[in-house]
């Protein structure tokens, strides 16, 4: 669904391209059938000023239409690690019991979760250009830049740091450090 002045077609292609990409990572698979027996709108939305949101009641998430498709990329891996998190953590009628103070937390916790997780996604991209673009867009970000350097160093200091969660457990703990 198109809810701004944007080309229907360039928006669907664009889309299409970023979940082509995305379904190279297993993590991204993984989380993709956890939370795709009930499936999510997207809806492209040319008034926002962040790359993503989710709705996890309403099952829609939202995507600037103004983004690249590199940066689609990580914004979508970002905003199904949220969906994942709703619907095997905790869902949103048990956050909305939260006290403000646990709320807080409980949302540092899910971003990072989210930002280390997304890192972890494009990392099991492979090196396309489309994959490396990702990747680069996504250390651009100036909130995600510490987290994603994080997981990249724990990675380039032993591989196997990816595949046994060294490297996002080093991303996430960077979050708040």
């Amino acid at each position: 669904q198109d809810d701004g002045e944007y080309d229907v077609e360039e928006l669907t292609a664009t889309f299409h391209l970023a979940l082509h990409t995305l379904s190279k990572s297993p993590t991204f698979n993984h989380m993709m059938r956890e939370t795709g027996r009930q499936p999510y709108t997207v809806i492209f939305d040319d008034t926002m000023e962040e790359y993503g949101a989710i709705d996890p009641d309403d099952r829609i998430i939202y995507l600037s239409s103004h983004a690249p498709a590199e940066q689609i990329i990580s914004t979508l891996a970002h905003e199904i690690r949220h969906a994942h998190q709703y619907k095997t953590i905790m869902g949103t009628e048990q956050v909305d019991r939260l006290k403000k103070r646990d709320f807080v937390v409980w949302n540092m916790l899910l971003e990072a979760d989210a930002a280390s997780t997304e890192a972890q996604v494009l990392a099991e991209l492979g090196d396309d250009d489309i994959a490396q673009a990702a990747r680069q867009s996504s250390a651009d970000m100036p909130y995600y830049r510490t987290v994603h350097a994080a997981f990249n160093r724990a990675a380039k200091q032993d591989p196997k740091a990816i595949t046994d969660g060294r490297a996002q457990l080093a991303a996430f703990k960077r979050y708040f450090g």
